[in-house]
């Protein structure tokens, strides 16, 4: 008899080629679905930058060259519930906390006279009244001559930072007393290890 006829190098088992198949439709399916989890996250991260920006208290000003307020900022009065003829001139530092008025009039004065960045950190009034820590940055706007034609500013909301930074730094402290108090025990516990090998005999 011939015997079995061998399968030529070209022949291809139907069966496994569609479980190949199956298993690449498969794969193709966790990918597109990958895609549109990665898709809907990024919508969702770019949704809450977006709330955030706009949730974000900060607040744009400009003043003269000489640092004086004389433009309206609708989003200073906004957060501060200052009027416009409140907060023009040198107003906005009644709603600046008292304790820290002085060090910003000093980096305020520094800046508008060596025309260098105004970088402050200060506590505001808020328009319900609790105090918020703000940054403030500055730059000036010269003129072609380099004289100043104005300054330009940005106040942000730092609050929750400032919270978070004195949690970790209260959180640290705490460490460390549990750590110093556990060092002491180790030692005590040390010093009884070796007086009962001591007595013992060891």
């Amino acid at each position: 008899g011939h015997g079995v006829v061998p399968a030529g190098e070209g022949h291809i088992d139907p069966e496994q080629l569609q479980h190949q198949l199956r298993i690449s439709r498969t794969e193709l399916e966790q990918m597109v679905r990958k895609l549109e989890e990665t898709n809907l996250q990024l919508r969702d991260s770019e949704g809450r930058a977006r709330a955030l920006i706009e949730a974000s208290s900060q607040m744009v000003w400009t003043t003269d060259a000489n640092g004086m307020v004389v433009e309206d900022s609708p989003s200073w009065r906004k957060y501060t519930g200052q009027t416009f003829e409140q907060w023009k001139g040198s107003g906005w530092l009644n709603v600046v906390h008292p304790d820290d008025r002085d060090a910003t009039i000093a980096a305020w004065t520094r800046s508008t006279s060596d025309l260098s960045p105004y970088e402050v950190e200060y506590r505001v009034r808020r328009a319900d009244g609790e105090w918020r820590w703000m940054a403030a940055r500055g730059v000036p706007q010269c003129n072609a001559d380099g004289s100043v034609k104005r300054w330009i500013g940005m106040n942000t909301d730092i609050t929750d930072r400032k919270n978070t930074e004195t949690e970790i730094l209260e959180n640290q402290r705490r460490l460390v007393e549990v750590l110093k108090e556990s060092e002491a025990t180790n030692a005590k516990l040390q010093v009884l290890f070796d007086q009962s090998f001591f007595f013992a005999g060891i």
